[in-house]
């Protein structure tokens, strides 16, 4: 179950970092939606707190 719920996180990351890509396509903004995804996962990293032991 827990893979199930990685994997899960990790594709909604992934479709929205498309979509802000696409937000600032329209918007005549340079992106890169692995950046996007990058920086998406560090957010999610910091709140999600240290690894227990």
């Amino acid at each position: 179950m827990p893979a199930l719920i990685i994997g899960e996180t990790l594709a909604a990351l992934w479709r929205v970092a498309w979509q802000c890509f696409g937000q600032a396509e329209r918007a005549g903004e340079p992106a890169d939606p692995v950046e996007l995804f990058d920086a998406a996962m560090m957010n999610l990293v910091l709140l999600a707190g240290p690894v227990p032991e």
